[in-house]
This record gives structure tokens, sequence and C-alpha cells, in this order.
């Protein structure tokens, strides 16, 4: 994204991703759809959608910079939390944080697209099984999207020309996504779990330390 952002501009950039978020969110949803259990999640869901509308109209009101060390300094704590409690023998993050997390999230994603990690280290904290957990992230990021989207389109930030290339560039993306979820179950789900908090670490200290 940071060549797209070199080409066309950090805003066109940040609004041609909101258009392709719920694109290919639903096409990492579609093949998981069967395996999505509808009481899993249900309180991160509903934070995600609350918090989209508060990042989407407080971010005027905040500095860029400062918001994104914050933001990185929460997706530490989560990182660390996560791991301290799985070494001592705990769930992990409590399924309580669910509303939290979705709601840190959803604020962030709002925005700045960048909501991602809080859901999915609350996600994959849970003991889901692996397309339940991707099944459940993938609902989480299609409700932000599709608000973000309603909520730029209504403020005037969006236009045919950045409708028509975010769909083209949601091709290769989808074809990706596809590709991955054939090898979804061939992968160790405390792998991925492993990966899912080392990200989730990797970008709090991205953030923090990059604003």
């Amino acid at each position: 994204m940071s060549l797209l952002a070199d080409t066309v501009g950090f805003t066109k950039m940040t609004a041609i991703v909101a258009l392709m978020n719920p694109l290919v969110c639903l096409a990492a949803f579609l093949p998981h759809r069967k395996n999505w259990n509808r009481s899993l999640g249900r309180s991160l869901i509903l934070g995600m959608g609350i918090g989209v509308f508060a990042g989407f109209f407080l971010v005027s009101a905040m500095e860029e910079g400062l918001a994104r060390r914050v933001f990185g300094a929460f997706l530490i704590c989560i990182a660390l939390a996560e791991y301290l409690l799985s070494r001592g023998g705990g769930e992990g993050l409590p399924a309580w944080s669910g509303l939290p997390c979705g709601l840190l999230g959803g604020a962030f994603g709002g925005a700045f697209n960048i909501g991602g990690p809080p859901l999915v280290a609350y996600c994959y904290a849970r003991p889901w099984t692996k397309t339940e957990t991707v099944a459940t992230i993938q609902v989480a990021f299609l409700v932000g999207a599709f608000l973000r989207v309603v909520l730029m389109g209504r403020a005037g930030h969006l236009s045919g020309e950045l409708v028509r290339v975010s769909v083209l560039l949601s091709i290769p993306t989808i074809a990706a996504i596809w590709l991955g979820s054939r090898f979804l179950g061939r992968v160790n789900r405390d792998v991925l779990r492993l990966l899912a908090f080392s990200v989730v670490l990797v970008l709090g200290l991205k953030y923090l330390l990059a604003g």
C-alpha cells in the first residue's frame, strides 16, 4: 500500500483501501461461511460497529501521529498480556474483552484503516477452530468495512474513478486469499496463534516508534 500511496497520494489511497475492504473481506469469508457460528464474537462485532462511527467522527480532533503511537502501545499490551496469560495456564485474553477489542479496532479502523490487530488478537485467544476463527474475524472486518464506506460516501470522499480502481485492485488480492484458504487446513492452530500475536506485537512496535 505504500507504493499505492506514492502513486495516487495518501488521501486517495485511503479511499481505495476502504472501498477494497468489503470485497476482500467478503471473498475471505465465503470459503468459511459454513463454519461461522453466529453465537461467537457477537460482542466483538458490536464493538466494531460502534467503534467505526466513533473513530470516523473523532479523527479530525486527533493528531494522527500521536493516535498511532497510542494505538501501538495498546497493541503491545494486548500481545504481551496474551503471552503472559497463556504462559500462566490461563485462557489468554478473557471473553469479556471482546467488546473493548471491538471498540478499539473499530475506532482506529474508522479513523485510519488500521483496526485489524485487536480483532485478530481477541479471536485467536478464543478456543475456537481455525475456520470458526477466520470466519468470525472476516464478519467483524466486513461490518466495519461496510460502515466505513457508507460514512466516507456520505462525507463525499468517494468517486466513480476510485470505485473502478478499487475493483481492479481487488481481483489479485481476492485470488491470493482464495489460494491461502486452500492451505489453511494444513497449518497448526497453535502456530497460527503464535504468528498472529507476533504480528500484533511487531505492528504495535511499528506504530509506537514510527507513528
